[in-house]
């Protein structure tokens, strides 16, 4: 596939990652975890429906004059990855359920979350081949649902945390995400919150008929 990057011009640079969207299903139900969440909710920034998604590589602002590489480097990953699946897992926090400043639902550790690192594996090559900085960070993908609101006392986040630890009791939240192609995006900051647009959407491989 040939991509056709994004005419939109807004400056010298574009915040930029790469991701995987989720199908509209699947966000209509994480969002409806929004209305069972108990106290604490008002706590919150929530996620917009429109921009839950898994962030494979997040690279900060990058000059419009080298979005081409990126793209590049998004294809040449793709055109070496077969479709798979993945799925979700359970509701969690970062740092921790104590004191939580970001809510999560992460992956389930199986053969589909091992060939999203290997996937995440031949990107990084490639971003880094094409000169920009290397990740820092170990890759810990997931969903990320809310953000504790600035200045809350720890009681606040106590509270936050304990209404966490309820929903996952009762939340239903297996499901599957097919990956059948990843994205470059930007994301464009307002005070209405974060926007995104697709760069380029490069296809996986179709994996392999089984014969039998």
């Amino acid at each position: 596939m040939i991509a056709t990057l994004s005419k939109r011009q807004e400056g010298p640079t574009a915040r930029t990652f790469v991701a995987i969207e989720l199908p509209d299903d699947l966000k209509n139900r994480l969002q409806a975890l929004r209305t069972k969440f108990g106290e604490g909710a008002e706590m919150l920034k929530w996620t917009g429906q429109a921009q839950l998604h898994v962030t494979l590589r997040f690279l900060g602002d990058v000059e419009r004059s080298r979005l081409h590489l990126v793209v590049d480097a998004a294809s040449h990953a793709a055109s070496l990855t077969k479709q798979f699946s993945l799925q979700l897992g359970d509701l969690g926090a970062f740092p921790n359920e104590r004191s939580p400043r970001v809510l999560w639902v992460g992956l389930l550790e199986d053969e589909g979350k091992s060939r999203l690192s290997r996937l995440f594996s031949v990107l990084e090559e490639a971003i880094v081949h094409r000169g920009f900085p290397p990740e820092p960070l170990p890759f810990s993908p997931h969903l990320t649902m809310a953000r504790a609101r600035d200045r809350l006392s720890s009681v606040d986040r106590s509270r936050i945390g304990r209404a966490l630890q309820e929903l996952r009791r009762s939340a239903n939240l297996p499901a599957s995400i097919d990956v059948r192609q990843i994205t470059v995006m930007e994301s464009s900051l307002s005070a209405a919150g974060a926007r995104y647009s697709p760069v380029a959407t490069l296809p996986l491989l179709l994996e392999e008929l089984k014969r039998g």
